[in-house]
């Protein structure tokens, strides 16, 4: 591929010396040619489009115009065999890559299955990695398969709630799914199909709506997390107590995640992106504002103000 690239660059290069010399070659042997028409008769030779000359050439003319045209025959066979090499390497690497990647998820045994990479799933994919187990993602958006690839996880893309794609992720040998999508509706229909597929799995669901805990559970979850419930709870209980902490202090935490205060020091107005960011948090759970009052599941463009504080939840290695 790299040596595609570098043939490629030289063509280009050489064309560019092409039109250089075809311009001072015409130049020096038609001295009443300007140079923007001595230019402009190297491009149409040296590209080989075959219009008229723009002035009668003389016997050297000539001959200097047939070595341009053959050294543009040869400049643009390169330049599309050079073409047409990067895309088959190209295609042919990805090929590759996605069977090479296929026969890895094909020998795992007892790992997990994480459906989604997003904000929650990328974390959990982290964790795991850290932790030396094997597990496979199974994610449908192209710039989060591309992410997932580029940190050189084993990822299938695709729907997460097909069926054909969780038993090509392996999940009848897995030891475990984790349903990690923002739709609880999903994760609710992979908790159905990986129980349905393999009796034996534990399945560990992500649920947001009220209600949808039992629902999960009664669809085959053994486990059923709420990151929105856990840090609302959390805020809820602070605020009520009327807790007093400094700057960056840690309130709560549980299986792994912590509540965080963060307070807008900047004399300007941020969003809630930019101090979520700023904690590396997963979630944003509430706005105290200088006034006293609490806003709940703030959105990520909602402004803070100067000494506003924004309680976020994060991991515990975030």
């Amino acid at each position: 591929m790299k040596n595609g690239w570098g043939l490629l660059c030289i063509v280009i290069t050489f064309v560019v010396s092409l039109l250089v010399l075809g311009t001072v070659g015409y130049r020096a042997i038609e001295p009443d040619w300007s140079y923007s028409e001595a230019f402009y008769m190297s491009v149409i030779t040296v590209s080989t489009v075959g219009f008229a000359e723009i002035r009668p050439l003389s016997e050297n003319g000539r001959m200097f115009t047939v070595l341009l045209i053959f050294l543009g025959i040869v400049a643009i066979s390169v330049i599309g065999a050079s073409g047409a090499r990067l895309l088959i390497d190209n295609e042919m690497k990805y090929v590759l890559g996605r069977k090479k990647m296929k026969k890895d998820i094909g020998k795992l045994n007892d790992h997990y299955v994480v459906c989604g990479f997003g904000r929650i799933g990328s974390v959990i994919c982290d964790e795991l990695r850290d932790a030396g187990l094997d597990f496979v993602i199974v994610e449908k958006d192209a710039a989060l398969v591309q992410q997932a690839e580029d940190q050189g996880y084993l990822i299938i893309s695709g729907d997460a709630t097909s069926d054909c794609i969780l038993k090509e992720a392996g999940i009848k040998r897995a030891h475990g799914v984790v349903a990690a999508l923002n739709s609880d509706a999903h994760n609710l229909f992979i908790s159905l199909a990986a129980r349905e597929i393999n009796s034996d799995i534990k399945i560990i669901a992500r649920g947001e709506e009220s209600g949808i805990e039992s629902r999960l559970l009664r669809a085959g979850a053994n486990v059923v997390v709420s990151p929105l419930k856990l840090g609302g709870s959390q805020i809820a209980h602070m605020i009520l107590s009327d807790l007093k902490v400094p700057r960056q202090e840690t309130f709560a935490q549980q299986n792994g995640l912590l509540i965080q205060q963060i307070q807008n020091n900047q004399e300007i107005q941020v969003t809630t992106n930019q101090l979520l960011q700023q904690a590396n948090g997963l979630l944003a759970v509430a706005i105290q504002r200088v006034n006293g009052r609490t806003e709940m599941m703030p959105t990520p463009d909602t402004l803070l103000d100067p000494q506003d504080r924004l309680y976020v939840c994060r991991t515990e290695q975030g």
